[in-house]
């Protein structure tokens, strides 16, 4: 079950979106997912207690990741096993820092990649890249 689905489009928005359920771990629900597409813009969105908060799935290349917000799910970020979204420069993403606190569970990963690393613990992946910084105070998005 999604929130949003984006699959098989070009040039697609999906921004400005409030998107939650009612609980963490159930991994059939996804906030918004974007699955074999191409120049999509996926920013300003909010989402809250999904299984999985972001989901890329497939070939996205030219997808632009930023300004949304990651609070509790069982990975607020997914790339799965075949997913590349391009390189992203860090662009105002915040993740709840209680996540991985709260679910033992990862607050992004990269199925994509060699090694799965918590994003705590590394700022880059090796395929599908994804930089990642922590913000503690408000930030701020600017659109595409």
């Amino acid at each position: 079950m999604y929130g949003i689905m984006n699959t098989a489009s070009r040039s697609a928005n999906v921004s400005c979106n409030n998107v939650s359920s009612h609980t963490v771990t159930d991994t059939l629900i996804t906030g918004i997912c974007t699955s074999i597409s191409y120049n999509t813009n996926v920013y300003c969105n909010n989402v809250d207690s999904t299984g999985f908060g972001f989901f890329f799935g497939g070939i996205c290349l030219g997808t632009k990741f930023k300004g949304n917000a990651m609070w509790h799910h069982f990975n607020a970020l997914r790339l799965n096993s075949v997913a590349v979204i391009d390189t992203q420069a860090h662009a105002g993403n915040t993740w709840n820092e209680k996540n991985i606190v709260m679910n033992g569970n990862w607050d992004a990963v990269n199925f994509n990649a060699t090694i799965h690393y918590r994003f705590a613990e590394i700022t880059v992946f090796s395929k599908s890249k994804f930089a990642r910084n922590i913000f503690t105070a408000n930030s701020y998005c600017e659109s595409k």
